[in-house]
């Protein structure tokens, strides 16, 4: 996915921002939607105006401890089921030391520090509330990327509702299809208007980049509800290909 087609991921961000003031100031006459999407080598903020237009804003590339924690959350062992008063004690214990909830979220909170900076650098407007698309991997959940938004010191805006009471992530996939007019009810403001089995597909979904392969053998009923086979390689990227004797091998 190059920089330029970042804008998909705001045809999804858009549907929340129909009821929720998202970022800037309410009374200034530039008010944007930002969102973050958050890769495994980079991250892209995404800028939408109130005029409509939507803009690629800033690309930052992401340093080793992310990398570092991005392969350990793509490891289906690191997936956890821990009750959640545990889990939430121990990390608001670390935060009221002032530190970050897990060592994951300082990971990510380290991309979303640069992405924000990079962002307000370029639109000169402060940026207090975001949204965030992300690739699926087994051990990243909601709260990671709460806490991360939360450390850095801005609004972290969830896009999916929950599901028997856990935070949806909002995938890159499902990103990818709503910003191509797929799985989408042409009434954003009366789902009820098209069923589901009218809009039930497969989708094959391919996300190639520098850094890493990442494949979704997607069933959308909608953009807000999928499910998915995944497969993904954090060193078939591009780059690889100069890493083997000759290119085919990569291939």
């Amino acid at each position: 996915m190059t920089f330029a087609t970042m804008p998909i991921f705001f045809f999804i961000f858009l549907f929340i921002c129909v009821v929720h003031k998202c970022a800037g100031q309410a009374d200034e006459p530039s008010d944007f939607n930002v969102g973050f999407d958050l890769k495994f080598g980079y991250g892209i903020v995404a800028i939408s105006y109130s005029n409509g237009s939507v803009a690629g804003t800033a690309k930052v590339e992401s340093n080793e401890e992310y990398r570092n924690a991005f392969r350990g959350m793509s490891r289906q062992d690191n997936w956890h089921y821990t009750p959640v008063y545990y889990r939430q004690l121990k990390r608001r214990a670390r935060k009221a030391l002032g530190l970050p909830a897990s060592k994951d979220v300082a990971a990510i909170s380290t991309l979303v520090r640069d992405l924000k900076a990079a962002a307000e650098e370029k639109i000169r407007f402060n940026i207090t509330s975001a949204a965030a698309s992300i690739p699926r991997i087994p051990a990243v959940f909601g709260e990671d990327l709460s806490d991360s938004f939360e450390y850095v010191g801005i609004d972290y805006l969830q896009i999916m509702g929950p599901q028997s009471h856990i935070p949806l992530l909002t995938y890159e996939s499902t990103a990818a299809l709503a910003g191509h007019g797929l799985a989408v009810c042409p009434n954003i403001t009366n789902m009820d208007q098209c069923s589901n089995d009218s809009l039930q597909e497969n989708y094959y979904v391919v996300d190639y980049t520098r850094h890493s392969l990442f494949t979704y053998l997607t069933n959308a009923q909608n953009v807000y509800y999928a499910t998915e086979t995944v497969f993904f390689d954090l060193d078939l990227g591009s780059d690889a290909r100069n890493k083997n004797p000759r290119e085919e091998y990569y291939w």
